[in-house]
């Protein structure tokens, strides 16, 4: 109803429905890539479109794998601290295509709360 997702109607508005979907996960394993990699690229495709970097902030206190010394809800997110400069991803990134996808997407998230960081939280 919000186009928050549409898996369940994919079927008929998937574009070329003729061609194979892409997945390049077996590319991913061959490299031997880890989540900070997909986290680098993610900010490198943001970047080359001409957007903000991600923060120091949030290189150090993102939590991009799965913590060994405690539970945690693994659904991925984003948060923006509202000071102008803390914005975090929590996620338990795999190496796959479904998680590379949504890397992107929370980091969408994050280049949005950056740029507008500046108005009164009112606007934000």
């Amino acid at each position: 109803m919000w186009a928050q997702t549409w898996s369940n109607i994919f079927d008929i508005v998937k574009p070329y429905p003729k061609k194979k979907f892409v997945d390049v996960t077996g590319a991913m394993e061959e490299k031997i890539m880890t989540p900070l990699d997909m986290f680098k690229m993610s900010e490198e495709f943001f970047t080359s479109i001409g957007l903000k970097k991600m923060t120091p902030e949030f290189w150090n206190r993102s939590i991009i794998e799965k913590p060994t010394n405690r539970e945690m809800v693994c659904h991925a997110s984003a948060w923006d601290f509202s000071d102008g400069k803390d914005f975090r991803i929590k996620m338990c990134t795999r190496v796959n295509m479904e998680d590379f996808i949504t890397v992107h997407h929370e980091m969408g998230h994050i280049v949005y709360d950056m740029y507008y960081a500046h108005l009164p939280l009112v606007f934000r």
